[in-house]
Formats: C-alpha cells, sequence, structure tokens
C-alpha cells in the first residue's frame, strides 16, 4: 500500500507543482509581543474592533496604521519581543509551525511557545485568514513542580487588507504584562518577495 501511495504521489507530482506555482504566495509574519500593562496606552491602538468575555481584543490596521505601531513599539519602556514566525504559505492551503522548545512533564516532552495554525486565502487587495495561535511558557515558581501557564490563546477567520495586520492582546496578568500578537500578511513573488497593494 505504501509503494502504490508513493507512486501516485510522484505521477502527480508535476500537476501539484504546476498548481501551487500558479496560486498566490502569502508570507505571514506573526510577532509576539509583551508589554507592561501601565504601558499599554502608549501602543496607541484605541479601541478595539472586537472583545471578548475574557477580556481578549482584537484591532484590524491597514499598512499604514502597522507601520506606525511598530514605531511606536520600538520606543515603548518594557517592550519585549518573545518570538517571531514568518510563514510562507499558498493561498487555500493550510499549514503549521512552532517556535519555543520543550520540557519534561511526567516523562513526556511538552512543546513551551508559540503554535501557529494558518490558512491564507488571497483575495482581490485583501487576504482572507484563518488563524489559530497558543502562546505557553513554564510558570512554575522555584522549586516547584513543573507547571504552564498558557499566555494567549486564539482563533478566529478575518479579512484583512494586503500587507494589514490583525492585533490581539491579552489582559493583564498577575504579573502588571500582557502579551501583543501581531499578525501581518502579504501576497509575495516566487522569490519571496512583497506585491506591494
Amino acid at each position: 500500500m505504501t509503494r502504490l501511495k508513493e507512486k501516485v504521489i510522484m505521477l502527480t507530482l508535476p500537476f501539484w507543482l504546476r498548481y501551487w506555482n500558479t496560486q498566490p504566495q502569502i508570507l505571514v509574519d506573526s510577532s509576539l509581543m509583551t508589554l507592561a500593562t501601565a504601558a499599554e496606552d502608549q501602543a496607541g491602538l484605541g479601541t478595539p474592533f472586537a472583545r471578548n468575555g475574557n477580556g481578549v481584543r482584537a484591532w484590524i490596521l491597514p499598512p499604514m496604521e502597522l507601520k506606525a505601531l511598530r514605531q511606536r513599539l520600538n520606543v515603548v519602556p518594557g517592550a519585549a519581543s518573545e518570538s517571531r514566525l514568518r510563514i510562507h504559505a499558498i493561498s487555500g492551503m493550510g499549514i503549521q509551525a512552532f517556535t519555543g522548545g520543550t520540557t519534561s512533564v511526567a516523562g513526556t516532552n511538552a512543546p513551551v511557545g508559540l503554535t501557529i495554525h494558518l490558512a491564507p486565502k488571497f483575495l482581490s487587495s485583501s487576504i482572507a485568514l484563518t488563524y489559530a495561535a497558543t502562546s505557553t511558557e513554564v510558570g512554575a515558581p522555584s522549586g516547584q513542580p513543573v507547571a504552564f501557564r498558557t499566555n494567549l490563546a486564539v482563533a478566529c477567520r478575518v479579512l484583512l487588507p494586503n500587507a494589514g495586520a490583525l492585533v490581539v492582546g491579552s489582559p493583564g496578568d498577575a504579573s502588571g504584562k500582557f502579551h501583543l500578537l501581531i499578525i501581518s500578511p502579504i501576497t509575495v513573488d516566487a522569490q519571496g518577495n512583497p506585491i506591494k497593494p
């Protein structure tokens, strides 16, 4: 059965390569940052586009507002980049990625970091994005058994401007910090160079 499957893949590979090469390619940049809750206003995000019952907020930014946000975050005191993932995807196809490490819990290695699942689809000057992300860290005090803390968990379907962004902010935690996830998709050519919207 395995050999038959391999033969089918090899026979249909030229077809799939031609199909993939004709589909728009999308580069999705995901950045996770930590900010002091007291410095939240300095990010200048304004009123959120959406908010859920857990205090997670979301903003949709066009390209120029995204550029301005990144410039402000460069000078916000205490702002720190935790993780960054750049994923090259084909329009209409799903992909997943992880950045971080593993920690042993009860003899099993568990992932600690940022996990992303996404499926982008190019629509004229916009990108329809199905997206899920989870950020975890080891959160046990020194000398205590290993425990994990989820900093941010988000799943959504959203229509974004090409080269714009979805920004998701977690509520502040007990340490006086909150997490900001910036998700920015842009169409690119076969060499990975951005195609301006």
